[in-house]
C-alpha cells in the first residue's frame, strides 16, 4: 500500500497543478436528521482527514481553508439506539459494544480552482424515521446528493455512475439467482443447485463484470484528457488481475504518464 500512495503521489505531482494556498472550499449541509449530525470528510488517496465536524444544525456551513484538487469522500452519520436482528445476536453473544451509527456516505471530484460551493442534501424527500428504518433494514437506495458546478465535478460523477448502474443490475440478477436456488433445493435437484450456488459466491457475475469493465474503458478513452484521468485508471488497478483487465488503456496512455504507470505496472508484477 505505501508504495502505491508513494508512485501515485509522483503521477500526482506530474500531472495536476499545485493548488494556491487560499484554495476555500464551502460545504454546506440540509439533511431531514433531528439529532446530532457527524460529518468526515477525507482524502481518498491518503486516507487523511480534511474535516471532521458535528453539529445538532440540520443545516450546517462548512468551510474548508486550502484543499487540493483531487477525490474525496464524505461520510455523514448519527447515533442509534435499535439493532437490526443481525446486530442483536452479536450484541447478546459478545456483550457491552458501543451501538453502530446510521450513516451515508459519497465520493467526489472537488477543486476549488473549478467549483469554491457543494451542497449535500438527500436523493429524495424522506423524512428521518422512514430514512433510518430503510438504513436499519439495509435499504440503501436513498443517497446522499451534492450538487457543485464544473466540469470534472460532473465528469467523475457520471464515471461513478457507470459501477453503481452495474452494480443494481448485479444486484439484480443474483437476486433472480437465488430464487432459482431455493427452487432447485426444494426440487432435490442438489448439483444444479451446487453450481448456482457457486455462481452466486462470486462478488460480480462474469457478464456483468465484463460490460462493466468494457465501459469503464470506454469512457477512459473518451476522457483520457481530462484532469482527473489518472487517478480514475490508478483507481481501478491494484492487481496485475485488474492491470490485464485494462491493459487496453495502459497501452494508449499519453507518454507524460507512461513512466509513472510503469513503476506502477513494475511494482504489482512482483507481486
Amino acid at each position: 500500500m505505501l508504495y502505491k500512495i508513494k508512485y501515485f503521489l509522483i503521477l500526482l505531482c506530474t500531472v495536476f497543478l499545485a493548488c494556491s494556498s487560499d484554495s476555500k472550499v464551502d460545504i454546506s449541509v440540509n439533511l431531514p436528521i433531528d439529532s446530532t449530525i457527524y460529518i468526515d470528510i477525507y482524502d481518498v488517496l491518503s486516507s487523511k482527514y480534511v474535516l471532521q465536524d458535528t453539529s445538532k444544525n440540520p443545516f450546517i456551513q462548512l468551510k474548508i481553508d486550502s484543499l487540493p484538487a483531487g477525490i474525496y469522500s464524505c461520510m455523514i452519520s448519527w447515533d442509534r439506539n435499535v439493532l437490526n436482528p443481525a446486530e442483536l445476536k452479536q450484541y447478546a453473544r459478545f456483550g457491552e459494544m458501543d451501538l453502530p451509527r446510521y450513516s451515508l456516505s459519497k465520493t467526489l471530484w472537488i477543486d476549488p480552482k473549478e467549483c469554491k460551493e457543494y451542497t449535500i442534501s438527500l436523493s429524495e424527500d424522506i423524512n428521518q424515521a422512514d430514512l433510518e428504518n430503510k438504513l436499519l433494514n439495509k435499504d440503501y437506495s436513498t443517497t446522499l446528493k451534492i450538487d457543485a458546478d464544473g466540469e470534472n465535478f460532473k465528469l467523475f460523477a457520471e464515471f461513478i455512475g457507470i459501477k453503481s448502474r452495474f452494480y443494481i443490475e448485479n444486484l439484480r440478477q443474483k437476486d433472480s439467482l437465488r430464487k432459482v436456488l431455493y427452487s432447485l433445493n426444494d426440487n432435490g435437484n442438489l448439483d444444479r443447485a451446487k453450481i448456482v450456488n457457486q455462481q452466486l459466491g462470486v462478488q460480480w457475475l462474469p457478464e456483468i463484470k465484463d460490460s462493466l469493465i468494457k465501459s469503464e474503458i470506454q469512457f477512459l478513452k473518451v476522457n483520457i484528457n481530462s484532469k482527473m484521468f489518472p487517478y480514475l485508471y490508478y483507481s481501478l488497478i491494484s492487481s496485475k488481475e485488474e492491470f490485464e483487465e485494462y491493459k487496453e488503456i495502459y497501452d494508449i496512455l499519453p507518454p507524460s504518464l507512461k513512466p509513472a504507470f510503469e513503476n506502477h505496472v513494475s511494482k504489482l508484477s512482483k507481486l
